[in-house]
């Protein structure tokens, strides 16, 4: 065999080696990124998950509040008439007594 012929058949099996090499390399680096690819879909949907859950609560305290909003109007109405029936009931027993 020709020594040049040789020389480029030499060069040309380690070109493939290395080939190989970087094809592992890059085969390996991909399935690094598929496993972060994936980790972070999961957060992804977790805080998805979390944040509808609070979008939820959110909804949920709008009519706790406007619950709360009326129970605090039926509170101050019957503070205004309980105090109505003291003052009657105090001036009613003064009038008695006289």
């Amino acid at each position: 065999m020709n020594s040049m012929l040789k020389n480029l058949l030499i060069q040309l099996d380690g070109t493939i080696d290395s080939i190989g090499e970087v094809m592992h390399h890059h085969k390996e680096q991909n399935l690094q990124f598929k496993k972060q690819h994936d980790q972070l879909r999961k957060e992804h949907w977790s805080q998805e998950k979390e944040l509808n859950i609070l979008r939820e609560q959110a909804d949920a305290m709008t009519s706790v509040y406007e619950e709360n909003a009326r129970f605090r109007a039926i509170q101050n109405d019957l503070r205004e008439r309980l105090e109505f029936i003291l003052t009657h009931t105090k001036v009613l027993g003064e009038s008695l007594r006289q």
